[in-house]
């Protein structure tokens, strides 16, 4: 929104401030037409007065002839600036008429100055100076409007007094001496009025101007803007307060603006107001107020200490306080929203973790004993197939978990990265291995190249390794012959970064470019009507994608429908210190000793699963069906390593576990290792700080599940009861 400036074509307008009216010719005519108008009834009566008084000191008809000539101009004064007064629009010739009046009227009291002085008489001489200085007078004042009028009006009374007395006979130049010294002196007064009248004119019509303008916008603002000074008694409050507070001004002028300020925000308000007194700036501040009709209102106010010339102990202050009540009301609404979503999210997580605990528990018996099965040497072929079947839906169930788990954890910004050393080329080469069966039961060829300078980075290796999995596991998915080529591309960013490029080609049936433009949507497939032919959740592009965002990578893919895709990834890692390889489980460890173990679970079948896993080995089992029967156990028996289920009923692992840690006797120091389906960080992170040492999830892994008894019942291990 602009304001439009008032614009002149008349010589008045150069020079005039910016944003001030342009003050015309013809308007200061009319401004003094409406002056004369103003003090008509006040001349008439002093007009009539005068002409009386001269009834003393000249013959009557002189006087009658000149009040009568006197009236007739106040009539004809009349007709030509009546308009003005009353702001109406007036023409030229009218303000001419008004000129000429004006001029006659002033002729017409010069003529009755001269008449007196030529009675020569003391009483009419004096008469007649009274009278000059009194035309003199009005004339200044109604011709202060432009230089050439204060000059006319000025000189004019001494110009009259010369011509009187050279009519009167004085002609000697040593009488005229005087006169000329005084007209002299005149003249110098005039000019010098004249000189300073249109600076003098402009300076106050530009404050008049922005005191209106100022006015009217304090006026009609719907902000409250309020000034208080110590030279004011009571603060200045713009109109719109009333709007505001409910009350009118006249009804605020006898109370403290404070007094309707809620009682709990009375301080904040105080203490902000006392700092921008003290320190100088601005501040903004928040609180409710009462109106006067009793609703509470939030209101916001700006405090503002303005820079002034001069000192004062009290400075002012101006504060802008608006209505905010709508903007609280959507703040509070954002917030409660804000709680309610947190609370909808926590939710899901725990219904993630808890479905993924439920799932999980009948998962580790289907799995285990599967495996246990294939691996039997009494099954015929029949059953050994059965039993790899139920294994592999099982095994393919577990995947499905794993990734709505893991989606959820990075949706919910809970995935925190591992920083570790590995080497690129080995990892890409140790997941073809990992497939290579895979690849080979569906004569695929699996083909990794590595190309550039090869050098060791640190990042995390395992989700790096998972992404390469679900693009390699893809690549296969969807090729039904051909090739699958992983490639590997590393290269030097400066001196301790480096850059690798990770790609996976196949010569699948590819995409069509709408297609490819929604791959890494969650719960998408290229083609839905694949989902039957290519089973999938379509959650794994949109992990690899958030996993490569998480590491500040860059992740795409090129495809050409029914030619094949391209998936790749790239990483900015730091450089590793240090050369290393990759460490693999050593399939031929064996355990060092004979080991009790304590199994504890509330359900029998893992119990009995457990049992069955470490049976090759030389260990002997006990088992307890809650944490109660645990810690008794703990009590009496000494025990090498104890593998606790935490979720039991009458007292869960948790629990026991403090409780076997406060024991006197030596299983009080044994390993505690977490059997549990809850494998989030946070969750595993408890586990630990309650007592425990280690954790596998369900569904078990035997290899893992050796790994950890290898690891905590080593004689030369130093940190068997670290956590005691």
């Amino acid at each position: 929104m602009s304001i439009s400036k008032p614009s002149t074509s008349s010589p008045d307008a150069q020079g005039a401030p910016e944003g001030v009216p342009v003050q015309s010719k013809a308007s200061t005519l009319d401004e003094s037409a409406a002056f004369v108008f103003m003090c008509r009834p006040v001349r008439v009566a002093v007009t009539i007065g005068v002409a009386l008084l001269c009834l003393f000191m000249l013959p009557w008809p002189e006087c009658a002839v000149w009040l009568g000539a006197a009236l007739v101009l106040e009539i004809w004064g009349e007709f030509c600036t009546r308009g003005q007064y009353r702001k109406r629009p007036v023409s030229n010739r009218t303000r001419k008429s008004f000129t000429a009046f004006f001029a006659t009227l002033h002729v017409n009291w010069a003529l009755l100055i001269l008449l007196l002085w030529m009675t020569g008489t003391l009483g009419g001489r004096c008469s007649a100076i009274a009278l000059v200085i009194c035309l003199a007078t009005i004339g200044l004042l109604l011709a202060y409007q432009t230089p050439v009028a204060f000059v006319a009006a000025g000189a004019a009374p001494p110009i009259a007094a010369v011509t009187m007395i050279t009519v009167a006979g004085a002609r000697q130049p040593i009488e005229l001496l005087p006169v000329g010294v005084i007209l002299a002196l005149d003249l110098a007064f005039v000019f010098a009025g004249a000189l300073r009248t249109p600076s003098a004119l402009a300076a106050q019509r530009i404050l008049d101007v922005r005191d209106s303008q100022y006015r009217i916008l304090a006026d009609t603002i719907s902000d409250v803007i309020a000034y208080a000074s110590p030279e004011a008694a009571s603060p200045y409050l713009s109109p719109s307060v009333e709007k505001l507070t409910g009350y009118s001004l006249a009804e605020l002028e006898s109370h403290d603006l404070i007094e309707f300020v809620h009682a709990d925000d009375r301080m904040a308000l105080a203490t902000t107001v006392a700092g921008v007194a003290a320190k100088g700036g601005e501040a903004t501040v928040d609180y409710r107020m009462i109106r006067k009709d009793g609703t509470l209102i939030w209101v916001e106010s700006n405090v503002t200490r303005p820079t002034m010339h001069g000192s004062s102990e009290q400075p002012s202050i101006v504060t802008v306080s608006r209505d905010i009540s709508v903007r609280k009301a959507l703040e509070f609404d954002l917030i409660e929203a804000k709680e309610q979503a947190e609370a909808a999210s926590l939710a899901k997580s725990e219904f993630v973790a808890n479905m993924s605990h439920e799932l999980r528990t009948p998962l580790n018996a289907i799995i285990g004993f599967s495996g246990v099965l294939q691996q039997a040497k009494d099954l015929n072929s029949t059953h050994a197939r059965y039993a790899g079947l139920i294994n592999d839906a099982s095994t393919s169930l577990l995947e499905v978990i794993n990734t709505v788990l893991d989606f959820s954890r990075l949706e919910a910004g809970a995935v925190t990265l591992e920083q570790w050393p590995f080497d690129p080329a080995d990892l890409v080469e140790a997941m073809a291995a990992t497939l290579g069966p895979q690849a080979e039961g569906k004569a695929i060829n699996l083909e990794v190249k590595v190309t550039g300078e090869g050098h060791d980075l640190v990042g995390d290796p395992s989700r790096i390794r998972q992404v390469l999995k679900h693009l390699i596991g893809n690549a296969m998915k969807f090729t039904e012959k051909g090739h699958v080529t992983v490639t590997v591309d590393q290269g030097d960013l400066d001196r301790d970064h480096g850059f690798v490029r990770f790609e996976v080609a196949d010569s699948g049936i590819g995409m069509s470019p709408e297609q490819l433009s929604r791959v890494f949507e969650r719960f998408v497939q290229a083609d839905p009507s694949t989902s039957r032919r290519f089973s999938g959740s379509g959650l794994g592009l949109a992990i690899c994608q958030r996993v490569i965002q998480l590491m500040g990578g860059r992740i795409g893919a090129d495809s050409v429908e029914g030619k094949g895709s391209t998936f790749w990834f790239e990483l900015d890692l730091p450089k590793a210190v240090e050369s290393l390889s990759i460490a693999t489980l050593d399939d031929g460890v064996q355990l060092e000793r004979r080991l009790r173990v304590l199994v504890v679970d509330d359900v029998a079948v893992n119990r009995e699963l457990i049992a069955v896993l470490l049976s090759p080995f030389d260990v002997q089992i006990a088992k307890a069906a809650d944490g109660a029967e645990a810690v008794e156990l703990a009590r009496r028996e000494t025990y090498d390593l104890i593998l606790m289920d935490v979720q039991m009923p009458v007292m869960d692992g948790l629990d026991a576990t403090r409780a076997i840690r406060r024991l006197t006797g030596s299983s009080s120091r044994a390993p505690i290792i977490a059997l549990s389906a809850n494998v989030l960080p946070e969750q595993v992170a408890r586990y630990l700080k309650a007592g425990m040492n280690d954790h596998v999830g369900k569904p078990i892994n035997p290899e893992r599940l050796l790994q950890v008894l290898v690891r905590w019942t080593d004689p030369d291990a130093s940190a068997v009861s670290a956590a005691a």
